[in-house]
């Protein structure tokens, strides 16, 4: 029996020793042959199985990726474990024993950059949270989601579709495969789903809101309210729909705490109408909502008023996205991970970057300023007020003067909270990022001191 420690650690026990593994970095241990690998969590006197976990081969090594960065790497283990008994890795799933996967298994689904896909399981929220930005590995897993856990295997993934396909070749007929073992031939059930993350500045544990998908006409409801997790993440099967969606954030009753502002560093109750808009395809499509995702669907909401139709189609939601976007000097709204400027204890967060910015850290970088510009007012006054300042032509946004006033104003408030020095402060990502985007201005480039020059 592994030693028990009251402080939290994590081990790769291969059956004669317990090798330690460091949380939130990889981790790289060679494959032996007659080794039997778990990854636990020790803690409290108990030993446990790590979930949330994305298991990949990638050539001859095996890849366990956990949630918050944590990874352990197999060397050689296609090649150690390749013999049926040789050894095996035990990974979590509902039964106590766990799910034991061997080296000569069923191959899973190959993911389009040189892996496969070979075993998942643990929180809907997390682990399709981890899979954003492959799509194939999206697709693979929205099939497989129930009572809000993500449980896939290769041989699950065969599924009743591929037994007739195999049976077809076999000469069997459809009657026949469903009469093998007793399994009905039973029509698979599609599940669409949509994901996201509320950003207002981080979501805090605890918080009280949830999220109302809609259809095209914002009336018709998709699934049911669901709660979003202590990080803001949601998700929320859709079935076989398939369209524009219309997401809604709700608060909860009272003044719980939701996020941290990132302007004043403050925990915060939301009481804005935050909402957004994608569009549901075949698989998982990512739809975060945010300040200016509420601003794109009030645009879009006035251009439908404008051409008195009731709903909003694709065309107006992608291309609306777009345009907001592009305002702001980004390049997409609702596919995009946002990393905040500050974390939740309203301190500089160190995966805020801006001297590296990339997509992630410029959206972030822009709704911290919006955070200082709600500063005047609230996060709903300064929604409903760039709204009115932000002109769209087809897919191209442009902010007046006065709203990049405020924009960079509002990045000068909140850049005390933030990474960066003077070149790469906050003001001056804001300043480069708008300025780029709206040819004409009224003020000159923030100087690296964040004094707006004349």
């Amino acid at each position: 029996m592994t030693t028990i420690t009251n402080t939290p650690q994590l081990l790769l026990l291969n059956g004669k020793t317990a090798q330690p593994v460091k949380s939130g970095k990889p981790n790289a241990f060679k494959a032996q042959w007659g080794e039997h690998y778990r990854v636990v969590k020790v803690s409290d006197g108990t030993e446990q199985l790590l979930d949330d976990v994305i298991v990949k081969r990638a050539g001859d090594d095996l890849t366990l990726n956990y949630s918050e960065g944590t990874q352990v790497t197999l060397e050689g283990y296609y090649v150690e474990c390749k013999a049926k008994t040789a050894c095996d890795v035990t990974l979590p799933n509902e039964d106590r024993e766990g799910y034991m996967l061997i080296g000569d298994g069923v191959a899973g689904a190959s993911l389009g950059d040189g892996t496969s896909l070979v075993y998942a399981h643990g929180s809907q929220d997390v682990v399709m949270r981890m899979s954003q930005g492959n799509g194939a590995l999206l697709q693979e897993l929205s099939g497989f989601q129930q009572g809000g856990v993500i449980s896939y295997s290769p041989e699950a993934a065969l599924g009743t579709e591929r037994l007739l396909a195999l049976g077809t070749h076999a000469g069997l007929s459809a009657w026949a495969i469903g009469s093998l073992g007793g399994v009905a031939a039973a029509p698979v059930a599609v599940h669409n789903m949509v994901i996201g993350t509320i950003v207002a500045g981080p979501v805090l544990a605890g918080n009280d809101l949830s999220v109302d998908l809609y259809q095209a006409d914002g009336i018709t409801q998709l699934g049911v309210r669901t709660h979003v997790s202590d990080t803001g993440t949601f998700s929320i099967d859709v079935g076989g729909y398939t369209g524009v969606v219309i997401a809604r954030v709700v608060n909860g009753v009272g003044a719980v705490l939701d996020y941290m502002d990132e302007a004043s560093g403050n925990p915060t109750n939301l009481t804005a109408k935050l909402t957004a808009m994608g569009v549901a395809q075949t698989g998982t499509v990512t739809v975060n909502i945010n300040a200016l995702t509420s601003i794109a669907v009030a645009k879009a909401v006035a251009e439908i008023a404008i051409a008195s139709t009731s709903v909003i189609h694709e065309a107006l939601a992608i291309q609306t996205n777009a345009a907001v976007a592009s305002a702001f000097g980004l390049t997409d709204l609702v596919g995009t991970e946002v990393v905040t400027t500050v974390n939740t204890a309203g301190t500089a967060n160190v995966n805020y970057t801006p001297e590296l910015l990339s997509a992630s850290a410029k959206y972030g970088a822009v709704l911290a300023a919006l955070s200082g510009v709600d500063a005047t007012g609230s996060m709903q006054t300064t929604i409903d007020k760039l709204v009115s300042e932000v002109t769209l032509t087809g897919s191209i946004g442009k902010l007046s003067d006065t709203a990049m006033d405020a924009v960079i104003l509002g990045a000068s408030k909140a850049a005390a909270t933030s990474n960066g020095t003077q070149a790469t402060s906050l003001t001056a990502v804001i300043s480069t990022a708008t300025m780029r985007a709206n040819v004409s201005v009224a003020i000159d480039h923030i100087a690296t001191d964040d004094v707006i020059s004349a």
